[in-house]
Parts: C-alpha cells; sequence; structure tokens
C-alpha cells in the first residue's frame, strides 16, 4: 500500500513459499505532519542499504505553496517534487521520516522554466569509489534524460550532472566490476 491512510502509509505481507501472502497488522510509515515538505504516498521508492546495517529509503514529496513555514519562494512553484527520505533499524518493518530534504531541484538544480521537476521515479544505488561509499540517486529530468546527484553520506546531495536517455527511466545497478549500467 502507498497511499496515505489514517496519517500513516505502507502496509506490509509475509509468506511463507512466495506465492501465498498475509497482510501483516499495522501500518510502517507515518510522514512528519510538522514539515512543510509531505510525503502523502511512497510511491517512487528506492532503497540503499548503509554499513551500519540501517536502511534509508528515498521517496517523493511535494512542497505545499502558502503553508505555514513554507519560504515565500515556493509560492510560484507548480508540481514542485522532492526527494523525501525515512530510515529503519528492523530491515524495513517501521520506518522514521529523517528531518529535511535529501534532492530540492529549486535548491540542487536542474528545474525549467515553469520550475517543475519530475521526480516520479527515483533510482538509488551504493557504490565504492577510490575507496570511499558513494550514494547516488537518479531522476528523471524534465525533458528527455537523467540527472545524477551524489552523497558521501545517503542524506546530503548535490547535482552530479545530466546523463543523455532518450526516456526518463533511471533504472541503474552496480555490475560486478564496479561499473554503474
Amino acid at each position: 500500500n502507498t497511499g496515505l491512510v489514517n496519517g500513516q502509509v505502507g502496509f506490509s505481507m509475509v509468506s511463507s513459499d512466495g506465492v501465498t501472502w498475509k497482510q501483516e497488522p499495522g501500518y510502517r510509515f507515518t510522514p512528519d505532519q510538522s514539515s512543510i515538505f509531505k510525503g502523502t504516498q511512497l510511491g517512487a521508492t528506492s532503497y540503499a542499504y548503509l554499513p551500519d546495517g540501517t536502511v534509508r529509503m528515498y521517496f517523493m514529496g511535494q512542497v505545499v505553496p502558502g503553508t505555514p513555514g513554507t519560504p515565500s519562494w515556493y509560492n510560484n512553484c507548480f508540481n514542485c517534487g522532492i526527494t523525501l527520505s525515512a530510515l529503519s533499524k528492523d530491515y524495513g518493518l517501521t520506518w522514521v521520516q529523517d528531518p529535511g530534504v535529501r534532492i530540492n531541484p529549486l535548491v540542487h538544480g536542474p528545474v525549467s522554466g515553469g520550475s517543475m521537476f519530475n521526480n516520479t521515479n527515483v533510482t538509488s544505488i551504493t557504490t565504492t569509489e577510490n575507496g570511499k561509499t558513494i550514494y547516488r540517486i537518479y531522476s528523471p529530468a524534465t525533458g528527455n534524460g537523467i540527472v545524477s546527484y551524489i552523497s558521501e553520506d545517503s542524506l546530503n546531495f548535490t547535482l552530479e550532472g545530466r546523463i543523455p536517455a532518450p526516456e526518463n527511466d533511471p533504472r541503474a545497478m552496480v555490475l560486478p566490476d564496479g561499473r554503474i549500467w
């Protein structure tokens, strides 16, 4: 379940045979209602497994222009999509939303003339480069192509650049030899 129900979202299911599934009781995630950045569904999720055994989930959110505490420069924003995150210490059974925003295209770029950003589908990967763990998020760009954001801590991302692509599908994976495909 990815839609918001009674202020909560997401349920889990278990199966002993991979064919028959049973829903577990309760919801797994409650969005931070005090934030101006709203996560109303868990669509476009992607996950990063961190060295300490925790799991970070990235998901789409949006800014709600005109709500108390929202910076005025968002008031003219159309479709202000952002990427939010949550952390699980129990392999995804329960999630706590991380404060702040992972990717805000009005801050990190890129945006079109209409201040639009298409983050309806994100893919995160974890790789090792020059002995460091690196986290990347790939997201559809406005128009054709994909943009890449990079982080060394899985929380603070910067725009790495645009990747030419005929479609806006940011699926990526790390190959056994370390290359990203």
